[in-house]
């Protein structure tokens, strides 16, 4: 039994090029739509690229040589956000830079963007005793990022989360510990300082209101 027709309205403004009067039966095929686009002769993907149009900004050369001689330097996920690769593109990258941003002002969408570049660069570049092992810690951190991602109060408390992943992958340099997993003594350090420093600033803001009301009912 033939197909209904395609319905215009569900292709038409979609894919201009499929003109109303020649409709076939049926939805079209992927052929049809992109004519252009070869079914057979797909190129091999490579790790970090972009669609044409959006820039690709290398990570710097000195994070690739701190993997390729053993991980034994910490690596700065602010050094791999877009940004920071954007306005290091044209610099000498073989060293690292004297002044870095600071890594816990991170946001969540740039720890986002420096994991996608990271990872693929630990794939590729680590080694550990001369022994490449990219693919087994890349699996690991890559479990460790989204261990972190699953955790339902992430966005409520991003700063905590944060210092918990600059605190474990800091441990690991001299630490043989399996990034896959929770570390509950590095979460617990890293919560008792949050909630330190949370405190004091809730004592910082109280101090400084009762300033302004006391200035007020002096004046």
């Amino acid at each position: 039994m033939p197909t209904a027709p395609y319905n215009i309205n569900q292709a038409g403004h979609l894919f201009p090029g499929y003109m109303h009067g020649n409709m076939p039966l049926g939805p079209p095929s992927w052929g049809q739509l992109f004519p252009n686009i070869s079914e057979i002769d797909r190129p091999v993907p490579c790790d970090g690229a972009l669609a044409k149009g959006a820039p690709i900004f290398e990570a710097p050369d000195w994070v690739v040589n701190i993997l390729s001689t053993g991980w034994k330097q910490h690596i700065s996920l602010a050094t791999l956000t877009d940004s920071f690769c954007e306005a290091s593109a044209d610099a000498d990258s073989s060293k690292m830079p004297p002044n870095l941003p600071d890594e816990r002002l991170l946001t969540y969408e740039e720890w986002s963007q420096a994991w996608k570049r990271f990872i693929p660069l630990i794939r590729t570049h680590l080694r550990l005793n001369g022994v490449h092992r990219g693919i087994t810690e890349s699996e690991r951190w890559s479990k460790h990022r989204a261990n972190i991602e699953r955790r339902p109060s992430l966005h409520v408390e991003w700063p905590l989360y944060l210092a918990y992943d600059i605190s474990t992958r800091r441990y690991s340099l001299k630490n043989a510990i399996d990034g896959s997993q929770f570390h509950q003594h590095i979460w617990d350090a890293a919560k008792a300082r949050f909630d330190s420093e949370k405190l004091k600033a809730i004592q910082s803001d109280f101090s400084r209101k009762i300033s302004v009301l006391q200035a007020t009912l002096e004046a």
